[in-house]
């Protein structure tokens, strides 16, 4: 303990407590001991209050203490994580020099708050959080601040989706239709497997405005949301080209809820995240109080206006930590989600009706770096956020990269710097 204080002064963090108005200040201890601490209040209600009584073994005469016992308890409507993953013990030079790439990525990309966590064969090696999670009350980032996850929330669809096939809920080649009437029959036949790879012919938000991104009206389910683009022609022959659309996945989002019966959030919720132990995974619920919640920031740094998103939740809508998406990264990386089969076929690029390979197969990019090492990754951008996850199967690798404002506009430059950390790794 003492020679990480001294090597990571800024990481310990004494803090004050309000106790029924009365602000008490959370003392440093003087020296490292080990052994069990408990929160205690020094505040002078308290005291008038309650006794707190100790001795100092099983036969000792009992003694009042001079504050009261207390814990900060934390209560919310949305699940609130239960655990952290603990890195396990990595030569310090590793952890320095990951600390370093994280310090100057933060300048680099002038970047108000970052998150970032590597697991390697399973075990996390690193975890941490940089800058701040609220500029206005100096608040740092840590490992467990929520942050929007953008579209890497379309990686987590794509396996709901996968999930349903496997246990034929639901068949891939099927018209989108069969799981959900009230998107309406277009010129062409349209399957989930063509707009889960992005060849759908289904349109993206429009190019000319952000209108469509800060969406403020709520939306109770993400089959009321197709009524943003139901109605639109398809941009292009569904095969013939790829055409990246976020709608296609909102289009995903409610066949979930029509196979299950069950809210897009809820279904994940119990098949994906709790299974996977991904407590601080949520949607972005506009109207809660989420304990954790990163504050966002646009380009210029100034905060990001709140905007409702309900009707993104499967494309875009989620809020997650690093570490959570290692998690889910680690599990697909393991294979331990689909079968052999559904998960090749996940993770392999698909192609136009003309055999143009996409780079994309069904909810991940499948591309390679300079080395020739094959990546599953997904990047994601809103306007007040970036994100990046990575898994590099030969070298058993996962990458997550979370910030509280935008980055991955930057996105070749930004892969290429995710490749100087890679090689910092053991």
């Amino acid at each position: 303990y003492a020679s990480y204080m001294q090597m990571y002064p800024d990481r310990v963090i004494h803090d004050t407590v309000t106790v029924e108005g009365e602000r008490i200040v959370i003392p440093k201890v003087p020296t490292i001991v080990a052994g069990t601490v408990f929160g205690v209040t020094n505040s002078k209600k308290d005291r008038e209050n309650y006794a707190c009584y100790y001795r100092s073994n099983s036969f000792g005469k009992w003694k009042r203490s001079s504050g009261v016992l207390s814990a900060r308890v934390k209560m919310a409507n949305i699940p609130v994580a239960q655990e952290s993953m603990a890195a396990n013990s990595y030569a310090s030079e590793t952890l320095i020099d990951a600390h370093d790439w994280m310090s100057h990525f933060v300048s680099k990309y002038g970047v108000v708050g970052a998150q970032l966590s590597v697991t390697k064969a399973g075990s996390l090696i690193f975890s941490e959080g940089i800058g701040y999670a609220n500029m206005a009350t100096q608040e740092k980032m840590k490992p467990d601040s929520r942050l929007r996850i953008a579209s890497v929330s379309k990686t987590m669809t794509a396996l709901a989706i996968m999930q349903l096939h496997q246990k034929g809920l639901l068949h891939l080649d099927s018209t989108i239709q069969t799981y959900v009437p009230q998107f309406p029959q277009k010129t062409h036949p349209v399957t989930v497997r063509q707009i889960l790879a992005h060849l759908g012919g289904i349109r993206h938000y429009h190019e000319r405005s952000l209108s469509e991104v800060f969406i403020q009206k709520h939306y109770n389910n993400l089959t009321d949301a197709l009524e943003i683009f139901k109605n639109d022609s398809l941009v292009a022959a569904p095969g013939s080209i790829y055409h990246y659309s976020s709608y296609g996945y909102i289009l995903l989002g409610a066949a979930i809820e029509k196979i299950s019966g069950l809210p897009y959030l809820t279904y994940m919720d119990k098949y994906v995240w709790k299974p996977l132990k991904m407590d601080g995974t949520y949607g972005d619920v506009v109207d809660s109080l989420m304990p954790d919640k990163s504050k966002f920031y646009y380009y210029d740094g100034t905060e990001a206006k709140p905007y409702d998103l309900s009707y993104s939740y499967s494309t875009g809508g989620l809020l997650s930590t690093t570490n959570d998406l290692v998690r889910f990264g680690t599990a697909i990386l393991n294979g331990s989600l689909l079968t052999d089969s559904l998960q090749q076929d996940m993770l392999t690029t698909k192609y136009t009706t003309d055999q143009l390979p996409t780079g994309y197969g069904m909810g991940w990019y499948i591309g390679e770096n300079l080395r020739s090492e094959t990546i599953w990754y997904h990047t994601g951008e809103l306007p007040s956020s970036g994100a990046l996850l990575m898994v590099y199967p030969a070298k058993k690798l996962v990458v997550a990269l979370l910030t509280n404002s935008p980055i991955v506009s930057e996105q070749e430059q930004l892969i290429s710097d995710i490749e100087e950390l890679i090689r910092l790794l053991p």
